[in-house]
C-alpha cells in the first residue's frame, strides 16, 4: 500500500488571506540616554543602614549554618560513628520539611508574632536539652534535633 505525502494530498480550501502588517512607526532620534549599569557592590554597602543589615543577617543565619556542623562534632565527640552523626545532621535538614509548614499554617491563622516566639523556644529547649544530654542517647538525641529541626 502507497503512502500519500502530505504535498501529494490535493486541498480542498483555498489557502487564508494573510493581511498585511500595519508599517512599524518610526520615532524620531533624540538625546540618546546614558547605558545603566548595575550598582557595584561597593556602591551599595556604602549605603545608610546596609552594614547593620548585613551584620545582623549574617549573625542571625550563622547558627542555621553551625548546627548539622555541631551535631557531627558532638556525635563523633560521644563515640558515634560517622553515617550515625550524618543521620543526625540530616535529621536536622530534613525535620523542616515537617515543622515549618505547620508553623506556616499557625501564621496564617494566628498572625506572625506567635509561630515566631513558638519556634524559637521549640528550638532553643531541643537544642539545650541536647546540649545537656549529649547524644550518648541516640533516642533522645534524634528527638531533640528533630524538634529542633522542625522549629527553625
Amino acid at each position: 500500500m502507497a503512502h500519500a505525502q502530505v504535498g501529494d494530498v490535493p486541498r480542498t480550501t483555498p489557502a487564508p488571506i494573510r493581511a498585511p502588517h500595519p508599517p512599524v512607526p518610526r520615532i524620531p532620534a533624540g538625546p540618546a540616554a546614558a547605558p545603566r549599569t548595575a550598582p557595584a557592590f561597593r556602591g551599595v554597602l556604602r549605603h545608610r543602614h546596609c552594614h547593620r543589615l548585613l551584620l545582623s543577617s549574617v549573625a542571625g543565619r550563622l547558627a542555621l549554618g553551625m548546627a548539622p556542623v555541631a551535631l557531627i562534632l558532638a556525635a563523633r565527640a560521644d563515640g558515634h560513628f560517622l553515617a550515625t552523626a550524618g543521620l543526625l545532621a540530616a535529621l536536622h535538614g530534613i525535620a523542616p520539611a515537617l515543622g515549618l509548614p505547620l508553623l506556616g499554617r499557625l501564621a496564617e491563622l494566628r498572625g506572625l508574632l506567635m509561630p515566631c516566639c513558638l519556634g524559637a523556644v521549640l528550638v532553643a529547649t531541643a537544642l539545650g536539652t541536647l546540649a545537656v544530654a549529649g547524644t550518648a542517647r541516640l533516642p533522645l538525641a534524634a528527638l531533640c534535633v528533630a524538634l529542633a529541626g522542625a522549629g527553625r
